[in-house]
């Protein structure tokens, strides 16, 4: 299981199965006593050409609460590359999933950032971690990358009007399509100085908080510590106030 969500009494998991162990990628629902319900039907590209640990890490609620937003970590194989320095083609899918049907309704496609360092191990990876939707047609989107270190960054992404719906597209290489827009509003270099252990740990999540007394939404997130079988992580929490301008 990778992201969870509450979704009219009933709770959607998304899990990124194990392409290696030729385990298929899922979004399904269950009651809160943990009794399966049903199963989102996956479009197939997300089950042929998926990269292993790069499927579906992110979920949210959509704003009228008719339906779920789902990204895939990687890049489809046929779509892009992982992400590279200094540039990269690396895109992803948006998905937008019909609640009552089961069914993705529009897909739409969000660039990656590049690696923010040059390769220097056999492990250098950027993905999308988790996202939220806050407003109708927009999302706080969480990249997380590794290069000996975490680096998180959080960007407002937004579909516009002219953004292209590439759900029945099969590849996107070598076809011409307009992203989601995005703008980058956090980046955790700002802040590691005042952290425990002055770093950040491998954020995976994405909710809202509570509201403040002048009316600001807060935004929490909170890291994956991996069981600390990778050696010693923080179970870490981070409380923002959501200021918009």
């Amino acid at each position: 299981m990778e992201s969870i969500v509450l979704h009219n009494g009933a709770i959607i998991i998304s899990s990124e199965g194990s392409i290696n162990g030729n385990k298929e990628p899922c979004i399904f629902t269950s009651n809160t006593q943990g009794d399966f319900l049903s199963e989102y039907n996956i479009p197939d590209y997300f089950l042929t050409h998926s990269r292993h640990n790069g499927v579906f890490e992110s979920l949210s609620v959509s704003i009228d609460n008719q339906g779920i937003w789902c990204a895939n970590e990687l890049p489809l194989t046929t779509d892009g590359t992982e992400a590279g320095y200094p540039t990269t083609h690396s895109p992803l899918r948006l998905t937008y999933y019909d609640a009552s049907t089961k069914e993705a309704t529009k897909a739409f496609a969000y660039e990656l950032s590049p690696l923010p360092l040059p390769n220097n191990s056999n492990y250098d990876m950027n993905g999308v971690s988790d996202l939220l939707a806050y407003k109708d047609n927009q999302f706080l989107v969480v990249e997380r990358a590794f290069q000996g270190k975490n680096v998180v960054k959080i960007f407002k992404a937004t579909i516009g009007n002219t953004a292209t719906n590439i759900l029945n597209t099969d590849s996107l290489n070598g076809t011409n399509y307009i992203p989601v827009t995005k703008e980058l509003v956090f980046d955790s270099g700002s802040i590691e100085s005042e952290l425990t252990n002055q770093s950040i740990d491998n954020i995976e999540g994405i909710t809202f908080g509570e509201t403040l007394p002048n009316g600001n939404r807060t935004i929490i997130v909170i890291s994956d510590d991996n069981f600390q079988q990778y050696g010693e992580q923080l179970n870490q929490f981070l409380l923002f106030e959501l200021i918009e301008h």
